[in-house]
């Protein structure tokens, strides 16, 4: 399972890399701005952590930036956003106000931990594909 996630993780930031033509590593010739959802712990936040030392401007969110110390530490713009809300997805919108966003880490979503394929909860199940699903759009 953590096998499958990682390769899911790293075909993203394979295609994110070729589609904005840019790495991670290499700063770009103007500032690009990079949009983190879910940046305040994990992958999301390590996304945030090594474009910010790369030189990009990162707006990171998440659903409580009270609680983004470390994203907050990265010098990253902290916006909240719940992608299971659409009010939230609309304040977003409002709080950006038109400023272009260069690339694009869609990485908020949810998941459940451990366990075994015959303890599944469907319920659960299918909160966790709603949110991942359809919480990007």
């Amino acid at each position: 399972m953590r096998s499958m996630l990682f390769s899911s993780v790293l075909l993203v930031l394979v295609a994110v890399v070729l589609a904005t033509g840019t790495s991670v590593g290499a700063p770009p010739a103007e500032r690009h701005t990079v949009l983190v959802t879910g940046a305040n712990r994990g992958l999301g936040l390590e996304f945030a952590k090594q474009f910010a030392a790369a030189g990009y401007e990162v707006i990171g969110t998440a659903r409580r930036p009270v609680d983004a110390e470390a994203l907050k530490a990265t010098g990253a713009r902290v916006v909240a956003l719940d992608v299971t809300d659409a009010e939230s997805v609309k304040s977003l919108v409002a709080t950006l106000d038109g400023a272009p966003i260069d690339v694009l880490i869609n990485n908020a979503g949810i998941g459940s931990r451990g366990g075994r394929l015959a303890d599944l909860d469907l319920d659960a199940a299918r909160r966790v594909l709603e949110v991942n699903t359809l919480g990007p759009m």
